[in-house]
């Protein structure tokens, strides 16, 4: 028998920029693994971009088609195994990933809705495709391959026999040595992949100790946290580090808890010393520890700010968190560790679901007012989105909570196929339950935006620092910034109308409706242009800081000046204190996209000292901090500064898609303007 052609593909689209620029590293272990079970028996080939693939499949279609499934990745790859099936029927199609229910009933299911996947890897997937490999060498041909998957288990794969049920079959051992798989980096299997516009990913483990039912690795099967060697990781680091091309700031590490063991300050010192050798990385995306905050925050420490420490609550109500088994996870940890993140000066992250089970508007909100007095750098709300694999996408689940669901696409997640198909990916998510409704999600979501608008953009902090000293409410200032919305200029309230709009025009009853609407010609060309089908409050974002930030300053200063009011009259000191406040504001978020960004620098004389004050920890007014003598301060951006944005930008485009990736692909210290003394 020859050898088997075996394409292994972690697939992005291209249509408006990568839809996921991260390097292949899942696929990347299962076809290294593979190569060394089965030696010169195979031949691999690695794949990321759909064009790429999508002409190999034509020109030199594979044996076996290798396919990871994410949400992101499934109707793409499902169009991938249909082109093979008409050039080569014999070929086989197999996935893999965390895309895929726990419960036989609904992997049934699922294979039923799916009958192009010849078989599903289960789990963790280097032995169980690698039995899969051996169980068609063993037979000798394709086609009996194939209908042998439909009598014979293999240990590992989940498929359908003839009678349309699961082939019973043992799961694949999963070993606590991981390093007997070898390195997709130090094999150099993945070297094609450094070629400027993937971000290298790195695991140091696996598995995830936390039970979260909205997760897919909440799962009990995935509980157990293994790990490869330190000297492996270290391998892996420095191989990364000499390789990387200069445009690519960022890594990412693919850990669940990263900075919640021990030994994670280990890999922590030895990024730190490849940054200060190789000027990378400069921003680290990751997801860190829930619990043992005061070890992240060491790790934290050592990084010097290329990360930010995930304080992720998803909610603080006790009662919701025992609903999605979270409870176990110490949130009064991470609330206490705040403080002293602030006074470290280091950058800080959360994030909260909207839907979960047995929220409420006023629970949520009480969750938003509590994180939002603790000046969290980022909060960023989530819609919950229902995952195969998740316990809470269970029929059980669904009916006890009462969820009411939407369709809506994946931003950038759509591309055209060589044969003229659309692919495209979509979402579950839930919009409604018994305790919130379908009214109440939009308004929360229009809430999330003024979120990440006002407290999330550095340019206000001064502001944020204003209104506690004043023991104002951040929540109040932001419901009452919308509930005043029409005192606004023009094109804020356009802006919030638009996202409004979006928001309720984004979601559909099915995935048929969802897919009718945008493979319609016209609307794919929107599609194409950027006007539907985006992640809206990235877009937003970005939307607000490159053109309308400067009507939302006046905006969000005007109603924090009738919010102090309330309280008493403002003296002739505090409003010039005021209106310094709002100079230095509009200073530090002047022209930050623009192509002459970097030579427009505006110069602002200033009584006080903005800049301390705000930094003070101490419950001083602004005019405690007066400068000796009237003050220039210039705005300006460093060439580095400059650089990362606009590395970013020629990686995602020049558009207001890749506008928002690059907001979320930097660490924003990279986008905001530094106030300098000129004179003084």
């Amino acid at each position: 028998m020859p050898p088997l052609r075996i394409y292994f593909a972690d697939l992005a689209y291209q249509s408006v920029g990568l839809s996921s620029e991260f390097f292949p590293l899942n696929v990347g272990y299962i076809a290294a693994y593979c190569k060394k079970i089965h030696g010169e028996a195979v031949e691999v080939k690695m794949f990321k971009y759909l064009k790429d693939l999508d002409n190999a499949l034509y020109e030199a279609p594979p044996d076996i088609l290798a396919l990871s499934n994410y949400p992101w990745c499934l109707d793409l790859g499902i169009e991938m195994s249909r082109t093979l099936s008409s050039v080569k029927p014999e070929a086989l199609h197999i996935f893999g990933g965390p895309n895929f229910p726990h419960d036989k009933e609904d992997q049934v299911k699922f294979l039923r809705e799916y009958p192009e996947i010849d078989s599903y890897v289960y789990l963790e997937g280097e032995m169980g495709f690698s039995n899969l490999v051996s169980f068609v060498r063993e037979t000798g041909d394709l086609k009996t391959a194939r209908e042998g998957l439909k009598e014979k288990g293999v240990a590992g794969c989940v498929q359908l026999g003839h009678d349309n049920q699961i082939v019973e079959a043992p799961p694949a051992l999963r070993i606590s040595a991981l390093d007997d798989y070898p390195s997709p980096y130090l094999t150099g299997i993945l070297d094609p992949f450094f070629d400027g516009l993937l971000t290298p990913m790195l695991s140091t483990n696996r598995g995830c100790p936390f039970r979260c039912t909205f997760c897919a690795d909440g799962a009990e099967s995935a509980n157990k946290v293994t790990k490869f060697s330190m000297e492996r990781v270290q391998a892996e680091l420095n191989y990364i580090a000499e390789r990387v091309p200069k445009n690519v700031n960022s890594l990412l590490i693919s850990d669940l808890n990263f900075g919640m063991f021990p030994r994670d300050k280990d890999v922590s010192s030895t990024i730190s010393e490849l940054k200060d050798q190789y000027q990378y990385p400069d921003f680290i995306q990751t997801t860190t520890g829930k619990n043992a905050k005061a070890r992240v925050m060491s790790n934290l420490e050592i990084l010097k700010g290329t990360l930010r420490l995930g304080l992720s609550v998803q909610s603080l109500d006790e009662e919701v968190l025992k609903n999605i088994k979270r409870d176990n996870i110490r949130t009064a940890d991470i609330i206490d560790l705040q403080p002293a993140l602030q006074k470290a000066e280091l950058p800080s992250y959360t994030e909260v679901i909207i839907g979960l089970p047995g929220e409420t508007r006023e629970t949520h909100l009480k969750t938003l007012g509590t994180l939002l007095e603790l000046n969290m750098d980022t909060i960023v709300v989530y819609t919950c989105m229902l995952l195969h694999g998740s316990e809470m996408n269970t029929p059980a689940e669904r009916e006890k909570w009462g969820m009411k669901t939407k369709f809506r696409l994946l931003p950038r997640d759509f591309g055209i196929l060589r044969n003229g198909k659309i692919a495209l990916e979509m979402e579950e998510v839930v919009v409604a339950t018994d305790t919130l409704s379908f009214q109440d999600y939009l308004d929360l979501r229009t809430l999330a935006l003024f979120v990440i608008l006002i407290n999330n953009n550095r340019g206000f902090r001064p502001l944020i620092r204003l209104l506690k000293s004043s023991k104002v409410k951040v929540l109040d200032f932001l419901l009452a910034m919308i509930a005043n919305l029409k005192q606004s200029d023009p094109k804020v309230i356009q802006l919030v109308k638009d996202f409004e709009h979006d928001t309720e025009n984004e979601l559909f009853e099915s995935v048929e409706e969802t897919r009718k609407f945008y493979t319609d010609p016209e609307v794919y060309k929107d599609l194409l242009e950027g006007d539907v089908g985006m992640n809206l409050i990235q877009h937003y974002t970005a939307r607000t800081i490159s053109s309308v930030v400067e009507d939302l300053c006046e905006y969000a200063f005007s109603q924090a000046q009738s919010l102090l009011e309330k309280e008493k009259s403002l003296n002739e000191l505090e409003l010039r204190c005021f209106e310094e406040i709002k100079e230095y504001c509009k200073g530090i978020t002047h022209n930050l996209f623009g192509a002459d960004r970097l030579e427009q620098a505006p110069e602002l004389g200033f009584k006080w000292d903005v800049k301390s004050w705000s930094n003070n920890q101490d419950n001083l007014p602004l005019s405690k901090f007066e400068f000796d003598k009237a003050t220039k301060i210039r705005f300006q951006l460093s060439d580095n500064q400059y650089k990362v944005v606009e590395d970013n930008l020629n990686r995602f485009g020049h558009t207001p898609h890749g506008r928002a990736k690059t907001l979320i692909r930097m660490s924003m210290d990279s986008l905001w303007r530094t106030p300098e003394v000129v004179n003084g």
